[in-house]
Parts: C-alpha cells; sequence; structure tokens
C-alpha cells in the first residue's frame, strides 16, 4: 500500500498544501514533534526549486550575524533595535558617529532699541537734530565638546527713506564703507557718558576682518533697482563669508558691522549666523542626560 508521501508525489503542484499535509503526517509518526516542527520549516522551504518568491524571502524569521543590503525598508523604525558602534549616516550625510552628533545653531542679532527684527540702525542717523553713529553686533557662543564644521556669518543690508519736510523731497540710501570686525566674548565693558549721553557696550581688542571673511576691504552694498520709488522698494543685500577660523568651542565671539566713519550713507543692518558641526555628550553622561 502505497504511503501518504508516495500518493502526495502524485501532485502536480508541490507547493500544494495537500502535498505539504501528506508530507508532514508521514514524518510525526517517525520524529519528536518538536524537532520536526523546526525541520518542517526548513524542509517546505525546500520543495521548491527557490526560497525566493516573487522577489521576496518565503520565511519569517531571518537570523544572521551580517546582512549587506541597498535598500532596506521597515514599516517604522520602531522594529529596529540594537547598539550602534558604527557610524550612522543618512542621505549621504554622517548624522552620528565619532565626531558626535550632527547639530546646526542659527544666530540672529537683536537689533536696537530703535528697531525690530534683529535690525540696527547702521552708519549715520539724526535725532533731535544730533547726528549718530549706529553699529550692528552679534555674540556667538559655541557649545563645550562642539567640533565646528561649517560656520558662515551674512550681514543684510537695509535700505532707508528719508524725507525731508523742507524740499518734500525723498531719497533712498544704504550705509557706506560697512566693516566686520571680531572680539574675544569676554572682554566687553558698559561705557556711559557723564553727566548725559548715550551708553554703549564695547569689546576690547576688536579686529577688522573683512577680507579674510567677506573678500572685500569694504562693502557699500547696492540700491536694487537703483532709482527706487515708495511704490518700488528696493531689496535687501547681502553678503556672506566663512568665521570658523575666529570660533572657538566653549567660548564666544563677538562680530560688528559698522560703517566708515568718514563717509557712513545711513541704513539698516542685520547679522545671521550659521554654525554646523558635532557636539560630543559629556563623558560619562547617562543616556537621555537623566
Amino acid at each position: 500500500m502505497p504511503t501518504l508521501l508516495q500518493l502526495a508525489q502524485s501532485y502536480q503542484d508541490s507547493d500544494s498544501t495537500g502535498y505539504k499535509l501528506a508530507y508532514l503526517f508521514e514524518r510525526i509518526g517517525n520524529r519528536d514533534f518538536g524537532e520536526l516542527a523546526y525541520e518542517d520549516q526548513v524542509q517546505l522551504a525546500m520543495l521548491g526549486d527557490t526560497i525566493i518568491e516573487g522577489g521576496f524571502l518565503r520565511t519569517e524569521l531571518i537570523k544572521a550575524k551580517s546582512i549587506v543590503a541597498d535598500h532596506l525598508n521597515v514599516d517604522d523604525l520602531a522594529a529596529i533595535s540594537g547598539k550602534f558602534s558604527g557610524d550612522v549616516y543618512v542621505g549621504g550625510d554622517l548624522l552620528v558617529g565619532g565626531q558626535g552628533v550632527l547639530s546646526v545653531f542659527q544666530y540672529i542679532s537683536t537689533g536696537d532699541a530703535l528697531n525690530a527684527d534683529g535690525w540696527s540702525n547702521l552708519g549715520s542717523y539724526e535725532i533731535g537734530g544730533t547726528e549718530f553713529f549706529g553699529h550692528c553686533r552679534l555674540t556667538v557662543p559655541v557649545p563645550e565638546r562642539f567640533t565646528i564644521t561649517k560656520a558662515t556669518l551674512t550681514i543684510e543690508a537695509m535700505a532707508r527713506y528719508t524725507y525731508d519736510e523742507i524740499t518734500q523731497q525723498g531719497t533712498w540710501s544704504h550705509a557706506k564703507n560697512i566693516r566686520l570686525y571680531a572680539a574675544s566674548g569676554d572682554r566687553g565693558y558698559h561705557y556711559y557718558p557723564h553727566p548725559s549721553g548715550d551708553a554703549f557696550v564695547g569689546w576690547m581688542g576688536m579686529m577688522d576682518v573683512t577680507s579674510a571673511v567677506l573678500g572685500v576691504d569694504a562693502w557699500s552694498p547696492a540700491l536694487v533697482p537703483a532709482s527706487p520709488s515708495p511704490g518700488n522698494i528696493p531689496y535687501i543685500q547681502r553678503i556672506s563669508g566663512s568665521i570658523a577660523a575666529y570660533l572657538t568651542a566653549g567660548k564666544s565671539t563677538t562680530f560688528m558691522a559698522e560703517a566708515d566713519v568718514g563717509n557712513p550713507g545711513s541704513g539698516l543692518g542685520r547679522m545671521i549666523v550659521v554654525v554646523e558641526g558635532y557636539v560630543r555628550p559629556e563623558a560619562g553622561a547617562p543616556p537621555g542626560g537623566g
């Protein structure tokens, strides 16, 4: 009398349910069921020509010491767990590695009391018949254990519209011959004239870094369009450069944009600094900062 397995082999489709059931019944009589359950998973996968069907692995579990793949797609990253001992790249960029965690900081000048949104009077301006000279300042603190890979400073210049009530004429202008200065953030002082006058914060050791950072001896932003009108406001002009050489982890650096007092013009200025790099946690700090 033929066995069930011999009968099952008459099936044309070796993947059919009947074939597999017959194979299992034939084997159960001679083997431990627990051992057989595992072995049958392997045997059933081997009954066909391949364990790959339609580009997918026909298995519910893969156990391996190493898997190399060009692309890995999961429904939820929570499905992936484990320790990362090497570098982690996303989109070709190193996010976590020996240098630390990729971080980006942005700083914007706070402006002065006469303006808003970080803007300061830049160049000469007049209040009550008295001429003043404005500056644009920004202090950039860099966290400790921070490795700087890129640091960019941008000076923005906004044109000023001045209307003369006597002549009833209005004019547009920019501050002229703007230069950039840098100083250590721990050498500041407060100056207050006596008995009256405007107080201000000064910085010791300011050095001219215009050429090194911006690539020009001085910057005079142009009016764009060249002949603006109240209904055709000129665009804000910008100039940028790298300040990475003037920043140090754990310290602050103050930058100041100032127009030439001899030919300052009149306008508004603002500075924006973006610092990129990697920050390492403090040695011995527990995960999550707890």
